[in-house]
């Protein structure tokens, strides 16, 4: 249910619009002739009207009411206690994504007035990250030492500097639009601009800076004006600074994810080249596998995930690679093994064949020697005889 009330976002954006249009029609005789006719017996119609057309917007909040109701009066062993209780974390959660776009269609729609409103803008104002902060008439010093009555608008990226528009009112000519990033702002002014001033009101005075180089002398109505052109401004510049080393940090995350992914589908490629060629010399088929490496590549490439998910994702990739890697050392390793075992095999039944061949050699090479020694002792015999 929490879901189908989300659809009450865009009526709860646009209805400053509803009262503006009940605050124009109140001049249409005709208008409020026909209220008069329907609700005869009510006072202010066009309260009433309002009060009617509001009922969608309070319908939420209502509705986490009775659920915050609910749930303090009930026990906490009842069977739909932690029913209730989810309940209503989706209540709420639905209630502040509601007011949530509602702020956002409200500061959008004051981004589109100040650009309707300034005269000269050659750029759209308008964008999905830039939020409105402040506006309010400060004093400029010019280059030339001239101190100038200018219009400023702050926004949470940049500032736009214009002049009031004396021919049509609630219009601004724009100067220049000048961005925050690098920028510094200073409650005391340096010592240079310092001398000009009266010591009197030198506390309506401050200035902002950039390094490019960009230097405003600004001079304030009053002291606490100054104090919120100066803190809204060191806000804005804070949150500039933390996005900006939040969006570095990310860019490094993604930066070595996606080296990791580089070197996994790499390794993935020679691993399917590798089993190709193997598959090409040895006749057998290798269908299975490459289906496996294909499919375990497109989830690698087509896989939407978030940055952590795809963080985890990479390295259990990563450790499955080298997983891999160890499996095929150890195959080479024991191929390396059972070709020495063969080798070895082989050599052995070498020189037991040639012990086989040269045993008949050496028995011929005995009796020889026998024959001699017994030869020799013949004629030995003979000698003595004679």
């Amino acid at each position: 249910m929490c879901k189908f009330l989300r659809l009450y976002t865009k009526y709860a954006e646009t209805f400053p619009e509803v009262e503006e249009t009940l605050e124009n029609l109140r001049k249409e005789k005709k208008f409020m002739n026909f209220l008069k006719e329907k609700w005869p017996d009510r006072g202010d119609t066009i309260l009433c009207l309002r009060n009617l057309l509001i009922t969608p917007v309070q319908r939420i909040p209502r509705y986490q009411l009775l659920l915050e109701s609910l749930y303090k009066k009930t026990w906490s062993s009842h069977r739909d206690y932690s029913n209730i209780e989810k309940a209503l974390i989706e209540m709420k959660n639905t209630a502040q994504y509601v007011n949530d776009k509602a702020k956002e269609g409200d500061k959008n729609k004051k981004l589109i007035q100040i650009e309707q409103s300034l005269i000269g803008l050659k750029k759209p104002l308008a964008a999905a990250s830039r939020k409105f902060i402040k506006e309010g008439i400060l004093h400029h010093r010019t280059e030339k030492g001239e101190w100038k009555k200018r219009y400023f608008f702050l926004f949470n990226d940049c500032m736009v500097r214009a002049r009031l528009n004396r021919k049509q009112k609630g219009t601004y000519i724009f100067i220049e639009k000048v961005t925050l990033r690098q920028g510094q702002v200073y409650f005391i002014l340096h010592p240079d601009i310092e001398d000009e001033i009266p010591e009197s009101d030198r506390d309506r005075y401050f200035e902002f800076t950039q390094p490019h180089p960009l230097r405003y002398v600004l001079c304030a109505p009053s002291v606490e004006e100054k104090k919120e052109w100066c803190h809204a401004i060191q806000r804005a510049l804070d949150e500039m600074n933390e996005a900006e080393r939040e969006q570095s940090e990310i860019r490094k995350k993604i930066s070595a994810q996606k080296a990791h992914m580089a070197k996994n589908l790499i390794t993935v490629s020679l691993m399917q080249r590798n089993m190709v060629g193997r598959s090409n010399s040895n006749g057998k088929s290798m269908t299975a596998d490459l289906s496996n490496i294909r499919s375990y590549k497109e989830h690698l490439v087509a896989t939407k995930m978030t940055t952590q998910e795809k963080w985890e994702q990479t390295k259990q990739h990563e450790m499955d690679v080298q997983n891999w890697e160890k499996i095929q050392k150890k195959k080479k390793m024991i191929k390396k093994i059972e070709e020495a075992l063969k080798q070895q095999s082989k050599e052995e039944k070498r020189r037991e064949l040639i012990e086989h061949l040269n045993s008949p050699v050496k028995k011929y090479h005995v009796l020889i020697q026998e024959q001699k020694q017994s030869s020799a002792r013949n004629i030995n015999s003979q000698h003595e005889d004679n």
